[in-house]
């Protein structure tokens, strides 16, 4: 469960226990408000992305050890087709960050990539994406960027994708 959802599931299920997934770290878990939250009584389990998620719980939540599950949400790479990148591509060549946008993805640092590579010519043909959800707010905000940096056409914000099978292949 998400934890700004947390206080209504209780309304509606009061007697439920309740798994937690977890993918942040503390300032952004304090960040969100929700920081007095994590440690609810009626959460029985925690699931961590990572073991550094995991250590975050047990030291500033003192969550014990034995309650937190580490699972890694990751892409098998067995999965995918390899290529090779010496494969002529009939598409430009593209960079993709996947996640939400937010400063602590690096969405800033891919628009400044982007330019770096347009303003010195590196390639041609060439596309930036991002996929993944985006406020409103800071979608305005990174479209007026692209249009002072004059990338609207290289830097693309695809919204959440259920399914990235049809989008590797052209990564």
């Amino acid at each position: 469960v998400s934890l700004a959802l947390l206080d209504e599931l209780n309304i509606q299920c009061p007697s439920g226990n309740t798994i937690l997934h977890v993918h942040e770290l503390h300032s952004i878990i304090k960040q969100s408000q929700t920081e007095n939250k994590i440690t609810d009584s009626r959460i029985v389990r925690s699931i961590a992305e990572s073991d550094l998620v995991k250590a975050n719980l047990i030291s500033n939540y003192r969550i014990p050890p034995g309650k937190i599950h580490k699972v890694h949400e990751y892409i098998d790479l067995n999965d995918w087709v390899k290529t090779s990148s010496k494969i002529k591509r009939n598409h430009p060549f593209i960079v993709a960050g996947i996640g939400f946008v937010h400063w602590r993805k690096g969405v800033d640092l891919l628009v400044m990539v982007a330019n770096e590579i347009k303003k010195r010519g590196y390639i041609q043909d060439f596309e930036f994406w991002w996929i993944g959800n985006i406020n409103d707010h800071d979608h305005i905000y990174l479209r007026e960027d692209l249009r002072k940096l004059n990338l609207q056409n290289n830097v693309k914000f695809l919204n959440e994708q259920k399914d990235l099978k049809d989008i590797y292949p052209k990564i």
